[in-house]
This record gives structure tokens, C-alpha cells and sequence, in this order.
């Protein structure tokens, strides 16, 4: 497959063939395979530290390059939902909802520390609470206080069923 970004001297060849055999293992298109691509890699290499005592640098770039490529589907579908949905004439409110979610979240965060607003958006973007404090080289207790306090945030302003268990 001709990919129309090149990563050569950039991202190691295995990293891009390993985004390539799972995205397509995960049934990405070959019209999305570079979309999926270019997130994947943004992300890995923005975030990406490998601990040796854990894991391979093999297995934990595959574990992340894995849980992005959900992530960019379930994005896809959703996208794919909201156009066949305004193609068909249907009425779609998820914008109104989604700029209302947003306007609650902003409330929500003016009652948050700086520190549990990251902790929110890394969680948001999928990290899990060990790969947060990882990250931070925190305790992962920290982070585990700090989800409660978000939580009770959330529950307060009735907004629990926006969080996952």
C-alpha cells in the first residue's frame, strides 16, 4: 500500500508496519489507514515512555498502538453515524448536545484543580489511572484520590452518567 505520509527517519519502520497490520487487522480502510496512522504516531510519540521492568519496548508500543486504534475507530463510527444521519434528513441533535456537554464540562472544571483537570483530560483521552501517575512519576494513589474528587464532582452537578465505571 502507497501511504501518502512518510515517516522514514522519523518513526521506525516495525512502529509503522505494527500500526499497519493492526489497523487493518481492525478492518480501517485503506482510505483511513494514513488518518489512523498520523494519529497513532502523534500520540505515541508524544506521550509514549517505555519502562524496560514492565514490558518490552515491542509490547508496550504494541499495547498503545492497540487502544489508539479503538479509540480512532469508535471515533470513525460516531462521525459516520452523525453524516449518515444529517444525509438521510434526519434530525440530529448530537451537536446541541455535545456544545451543551461542553459548556458543563467547562463548569465543571472551574470546580476542579489544575492538576484534576489534566488528570480529567488524560482520562478522557484514554490513559488509565497507572499510566497517568507513570507518566507523572507519581504515586498511583494520587491519581486514585484525585479520580474520586472528579467523580464526586461529576456526581454533584448530576452529570454520573457521563462516567465510566
Amino acid at each position: 500500500m502507497l501511504l501518502q505520509n512518510d515517516y522514514s527517519g522519523v518513526v521506525e519502520d516495525w512502529v509503522v508496519e505494527m500500526i499497519q497490520g493492526k489497523a487493518k487487522r481492525m478492518g480501517i480502510g485503506d482510505a483511513d489507514i494514513d488518518d489512523a496512522l498520523q494519529e497513532v504516531v502523534m500520540h505515541v510519540y508524544s506521550r509514549f515512555e517505555h519502562d524496560p521492568a514492565r514490558a518490552s519496548r515491542r509490547t508496550a508500543m504494541a499495547a498503545v498502538v492497540e487502544n489508539r486504534l479503538k479509540m480512532f475507530v469508535r471515533s470513525e463510527a460516531r462521525y459516520r453515524r452523525m453524516l449518515e444521519g444529517v444525509a438521510g434528513g434526519e434530525t440530529n441533535e448530537e451537536p446541541e448536545r455535545g456544545t451543551q456537554l461542553a459548556l458543563d464540562v467547562r463548569e465543571l472544571f472551574g470546580h476542579m484543580s489544575s492538576e484534576e483537570q489534566d488528570i480529567c483530560i488524560a482520562l478522557s483521552e484514554g490513559f488509565s489511572a497507572n499510566e497517568i501517575a507513570a507518566a507523572r512519576n507519581w504515586h498511583p494513589s494520587r491519581v486514585q484520590r484525585a479520580i474520586k474528587r472528579i467523580r464526586e464532582i461529576f456526581q454533584y452537578k448530576g452529570m454520573q452518567s457521563w462516567l465510566v465505571a
